[in-house]
């Protein structure tokens, strides 16, 4: 189980600052902690992370919004990050902590604040690395460290994409008849000419 204290520790050791028994208050250590939520809350908003994917039912606001030509207002949760998407399908617009919309029945589907302790392994070392980044140059002076730490991250990030893909199947292969129709020509002829 990961804390926001440990990953903060495990990034400052990857960068050789040695801390014994938890955060101690020194300035390395209250740099990184400060960056912390910022590295968090950019990886939660940077993908559709199944972990993190919260579908809520909204319920009208009473007053009519004040802004454009929209109908309804919600209010967004408090763990919000960013929004995926809405059912029914429609337009929408999320402005500040509110949603605006055309329907007052509305279901959204969004990325949320997750606790350290249900992250998967491969998103906290990414968040180490990519802490680790972030706060080389601040804690070392040495830019190269900052820039080896950055890709590294930046691989880690690649690869948790790949494996927080694979939790969840694709959606079943439509038979397109319009595609079909298009390629008739080549059926029997061994597939469309090569280019």
């Amino acid at each position: 189980m990961s804390s926001k204290p440990e990953i903060v520790r495990k990034a400052l050791l990857e960068l050789g600052v040695d801390i014994v028994d938890g955060l101690p208050q020194t300035a390395k250590s209250a740099a990184a902690a400060d960056l912390y939520t910022n590295v968090y809350e950019d990886m939660l908003s940077c993908f559709d992370w199944r972990f993190a994917e919260v579908f809520v039912q909204l319920a009208a606001e009473v007053e009519k919004p004040a802004i454009d030509f929209w109908e309804f207002k919600f209010i967004l949760p408090s763990d919000y990050i960013t929004a995926r998407r809405v059912f029914p399908n429609q337009r929408y617009k999320i402005f500040r902590n509110e949603l605006y919309a055309f329907q007052n029945d509305i279901k959204l589907v969004y990325t949320g604040r997750v606790t350290e302790e249900f992250m998967p392994a491969y998103l906290i070392q990414y968040m180490i690395y990519k802490l680790a980044a972030d706060i080389a140059m601040p804690v070392t002076q040495k830019p190269e460290l900052a820039q080896y730490w950055e890709e590294k991250a930046e691989r880690q990030l690649a690869k948790s994409k790949v494996l927080d893909s694979a939790s969840q199947t694709s959606p079943e292969y439509q038979d397109l008849g319009l595609i079909r129709a298009h390629n008739a020509e080549f059926i029997g002829s061994g597939g469309p000419p090569c280019l």
